[in-house]
């Protein structure tokens, strides 16, 4: 180990592999199996990996780079990305193996407006970078500018939308090439594209292209099957020069990498992609940037896709927020826009909603003279600036009592404060299990019927106090208590549940289980008094089904018996631990709740709890996680009215009251001639056998 400049400790190969047990198994690590470099990168996302790579392996993609650009020694190379990147390790070799010139730019000192001057000046004939940072130069230069030695353009290290692909028609000679590369540290290029001015394209990207020798692409879903033609799966390499892994991280290894036999490796890449009919592979982006909003699975690459679009726009980066952490459906989307004058937000949101599914409409915007770019001149997503507090947003107060009464109802269900009169429901966390709590809360303040489809339809504060002032009021009926008897009538919702969990007891396709991440010291015996403590305040967790003749009936014991698990994990044996917690349960057998408590480091711990479908829903979920952390921080919970039999018992009186009998008589004469056949167009054939997967 040796000093530079008292600062910085560097340590040679040879002495890194010493006394490493990947290397004791090579007698020399100078051998084509022996480690060539080490690269510590964080990928897109995660701590820095340091990965390794053989003799071997780098041979084999300095080849095919070789042989696919054609490069030979009357080119000059660009050396653009950092010197950690694996990119980098392709040009260096290139040239070092082909007698090539390489010329290395500084992309943080000089800066990406600098570039293209500097591409001319050196006489570049192959250039290679990632995509934003031949947008920012290739956007940036005049018209009439060109580059009259650079043939080969070289991408990689993110998807290639169709802006690149106009700038590199626009900008440059007649017979330059472009090329699109997906690769990766663990292997480096696995598919290519190459386009030229004629190639026509369709779609809002550019695709990956196809394997290159030796490399196979595999798509899988999270259960690790194929997922087959025109579906989005996780891209997997199959080949034999994978890099042996991870220095110093067995786990990470073990994670990411598999056997795959006859001396062939896979590798999980965390990326996500799509294979057309003839084997063309299209880059989706990263899994990592994947996320739920309402409940739907969007890709922020495509929203990033269509914003880049925007005239004036040079660049866009689309990020998912929560307001409040660890809540999912508080989650929002924030749109990054590097353009250099200000843009109108209605104009831009009116653009995005002709293109895009409102839930995938960015909620915020805001612009930056430039996106922040990592040493390879990747998108830095973790140096945006996140929004903070309302500055987004114009705040309009409450102008009247309903508006001030309808505040204060959104504002106990989004828990988000304050609430403007202008706000959406939606953009603020709401959701179609929220929006069924908001409208109960409504129609008991202000004795009036309202409908999901109104939350829907006018989901602002004013919209919905415009909406109450032209209605007519209504009788809100209190649910009253149920007189004390032995067993209780199930509402129909309990009826269908059971009688589905008859049909397939051994199922957990019903089962409501939830997490909460704990950081920090927890005390195991008070996170046990709380599950208590919510087993007593909730009948619905000390209740039983059984059968009295033919009737379903509901049983409320005033006592059961609960045990929390405590386990403690790491690594792989936590999914393991998880998947064994979550089991079926019998209906027959208090409490309908259990708890775990799991403990992952010593100050790190996973809460994990779990209801059957017949004791809750979503709406109870959140409830359940909100009571248990106000009753572990000692807080004092106002007392239940009533308990969901109560509802049942009201339900059912309600079903044999005059107003039933009269909905009835209509839907029957409704469908007098038989009730229609709903014949939707599916995917694929419907199984004879009902199964849960989904």
């Amino acid at each position: 180990c040796r000093q530079v400049n008292r600062n910085i400790c560097v340590k040679t190969i040879a002495e890194l592999v010493r006394g490493s047990n990947w290397i004791e198994s090579r007698q020399d690590w100078s051998s084509a199996d022996g480690i060539a470099y080490i690269l510590y990168t964080s990928g897109s996302t995660g701590a820095p990996k340091g990965v390794m790579q053989t003799h071997r392996n780098v041979l084999h993609y300095i080849m095919n780079y070789t042989n696919g650009l054609h490069i030979g020694e009357h080119d000059v190379l660009s050396l653009i990305p950092s010197l950690s990147f694996s990119a980098a390790m392709m040009d260096i070799f290139a040239a070092l193996t082909n007698g090539a010139s390489l010329c290395l730019y500084n992309i943080r000192k000089a800066g990406p407006e600098n570039l293209a001057r500097w591409l001319n000046e050196k006489e570049i004939t192959v250039y290679h970078s990632v995509p934003t940072v031949f947008r920012h130069f290739a956007s940036s230069v005049p018209d009439g500018y060109t580059f009259p030695k650079i043939r080969i353009i070289d991408f990689g290290g993110e998807p290639v939308s169709m802006t690149e692909f106009e700038l590199y028609k626009r900008r440059f000679r007649d017979d330059c090439i472009l090329v699109n590369g997906l690769g990766a540290t663990e292997l480096n290029v696995i598919r290519q594209f190459v386009m030229d001015k004629e190639t026509v394209l369709t779609g809002k990207s550019v695709p990956a292209g196809y394997a290159v020798e030796d490399t196979a692409v595999l798509l899988v879903d999270e259960e690790g099957r194929d997922v087959g033609y025109n579906r989005a799966g996780e891209i997997v390499i199959r080949s034999r020069y994978l890099s042996p892994g991870y220095w110093g991280l067995p786990e990470q290894t073990e994670k990411v990498f598999r056997d795959a036999g006859d001396g062939e490796r896979l590798y999980h890449t965390g990326d996500l992609g799509r294979r057309r009919p003839d084997g063309c592979l299209e880059h989706l982006g990263r899994r990592d940037l994947q996320v739920k909003i309402r409940g739907i699975r969007i890709e922020l690459a495509e929203i990033e896709t269509m914003l880049s679009a925007y005239p004036g726009v040079r660049d866009a980066a689309v990020m998912a927020y929560e307001r409040i952490p660890g809540d999912d459906a508080s989650r929002y989307l924030c749109g990054f826009l590097a353009a250099e004058r200000e843009l109108d937000e209605d104009t831009l949101s009116a653009f995005c909603a002709e293109r895009l599914p409102e839930y995938m409409i960015p909620q915020y915007f805001v612009r930056l003279d430039k996106l922040p770019l990592n040493p390879n001149g990747k998108l830095d997503r973790k140096a945006l600036p996140k929004p903070e507090g309302d500055i987004y947003r114009e705040y309009a107060s409450p102008r009247n009592d309903v508006e001030e009464k309808l505040v204060r109802i959104w504002e106990e269900i989004v828990r988000h404060t304050p609430v403007g009169i202008h706000d959406n429901f939606f953009d603020l966390g709401g959701d179609s299990l929220k929006a069924t709590s908001m409208i109960a809360m409504i129609e008991k303040e202000f004795q009036t019927e309202i409908s999901l489809r109104d939350i829907f339809a006018t989901p602002t504060v004013a919209d919905i106090a415009e909406r109450l002032s032209r209605a007519d009021a209504g009788e809100y009926e209190t649910i009253p208590r149920a007189d004390r008897q032995e067993t209780y009538p199930v509402s129909a919702a309990q009826r269908r549940i059971y009688i589905l969990h008859q049909l397939v007891s051994d199922t957990t396709a019903y089962n409501m289980p939830g997490a909460i991440r704990i950081r920090g010291e927890i005390e195991e015996k008070r996170v046990e008094d709380v599950f208590h403590a919510l087993i007593r305040r909730h009948e619905a967790f000390r209740t039983t089904y059984e059968l009295e003749g033919e009737e379903i009936r509901q049983r409320v014991h005033a006592e059961v018996p609960f045990r929390m698990e405590h386990e403690a994990a790491e690594g792989k044996e936590l999914d393991e631990l998880i998947r064994r917690f979550i089991r079926p349960f019998s209906l027959e057998q208090a409490p309908l709740l259990r708890g775990a408590l799991i403990t992952v480091a010593e100050q790190e711990h996973i809460l994990l709890y779990d209801m059957p479908h017949i004791a809750g829903d979503g709406v109870s979920l959140m409830i359940l996680a909100r009571e248990f952390m106000d009753l572990y921080q000692g807080k004092e919970l106002a007392p239940l009215r009533i308990q969901y039999k109560d509802y049942a018992v009201w339900h059912n009186r309600l079903l044999e009251s005059e107003m039933m009998r009269k909905q009835e008589r209509y839907w029957t004469e409704q469908y007098a001639a038989g009730i229609p056949v709903l014949d939707f167009p599916l995917d694929f054939k419907r199984p004879s056998v009902q199964g849960f997967n989904g």
